[in-house]
């Protein structure tokens, strides 16, 4: 048994924690950095200054996107079978919060 009579671990199993310790601290060693301050330093300002330049570069792009005048694309010709009107009126009639005089006159002149 690891543990004796008394309570006390025995050296078996001391040895094995502190083998256990010692796998544990060369584990942490190889994946810490071994880099100096000035590698550190260096490193730093190499992605700030990318960062900053990339940041640049992404903003002038975005704003000669919106500077920019875009063509708008011409309306389709007025094909009279796309605005055929069975109905007078809608249900809810003329008035409502849906009709718009300007935009049901410039669609329902000459198609009936």
């Amino acid at each position: 048994s690891a543990i004796t009579a008394g309570g006390c671990v025995s050296p078996e199993m001391n040895a094995l924690r502190s083998a256990l310790r010692s796998r544990i601290a060369t584990q942490a060693r190889l994946y810490s950095s071994e880099a100096s301050h000035e590698e550190h330093d260096k490193a730093m300002k190499l992605w700030k200054t990318a960062s900053l330049v990339g940041g640049i570069v992404v903003g002038a792009a975005v704003i000669n996107f919106f500077t920019k005048d875009h063509p708008h694309p011409q309306p389709g010709p007025a094909y009279p079978y796309l605005n055929i009107r069975n109905r007078a009126e809608f249900p809810w009639g003329p008035n409502s919060l849906f009709h718009v005089d300007h935009h049901h006159a410039e669609h329902s002149e000459g198609h009936h």
